[in-house]
Formats: C-alpha cells, structure tokens, sequence
C-alpha cells in the first residue's frame, strides 16, 4: 500500500509487547483484513535493548511518530518527542545496568 500525504488514513496500532499485540492480531480477524504498512529504519531503536524486542522493533510511541512523520513528511515535527523518550530510556537503562 503506497501512502500520500492527500489522502485520508486511519491507523490501528497495537500498544503491548510483540508477543501479546501479535495475540492480538491472531484473535481477531476483523484486523487481519485491513491493508497493513511495514516501517523499515536505517537504525535500531534505543528501546530495543530494554524490551529483547524483534531486531529494528520499535516502540509504539516510534511507531507512531515515524507513520506520522513519514506520511507529513515532518519528522523533524517528532524529534523533540523522541528525543525525550530516549532520555527516558537512557535513564531506564541506569537503573538496570
């Protein structure tokens, strides 16, 4: 599915871990129909150490903010929020190391 920003979109994203939002997914079928988008990104994401999530996995919140910020085209619109998320796992990460 190609997305442009002249278009109307509505997006279902699934907050848990991979294994319960995958659950999730399975159960209902009404979500199995509904076109699906995949993210790729050049980087890991910094949360994918606190979670052993899937390799380039990311967090809803990232999620969330690339979809948004690639479909605008204003990622930069996102920075400061994802700036701050990666203080907070900088953060988590202090306690757990």
């Amino acid at each position: 599915m190609k997305i442009t920003a002249s278009k109307k979109y509505h997006f279902i994203f699934i907050d848990g871990t991979w294994k319960k939002a995958y659950k999730i997914f399975k159960l209902n079928s009404f979500l199995q129909t509904i076109p699906s988008i995949t993210i790729r990104l050049e980087q890991l994401s910094p949360y994918s150490d606190i979670r052993k999530q899937k390799e380039f996995g990311l967090s809803s919140l990232e999620a969330i903010c690339e979809t948004l910020g690639t479909l605008e085209n204003k990622k930069s619109l996102y920075e400061p929020l994802l700036l701050n998320f990666n203080e907070f796992i900088k953060k988590l990460k202090s306690f757990t190391h």
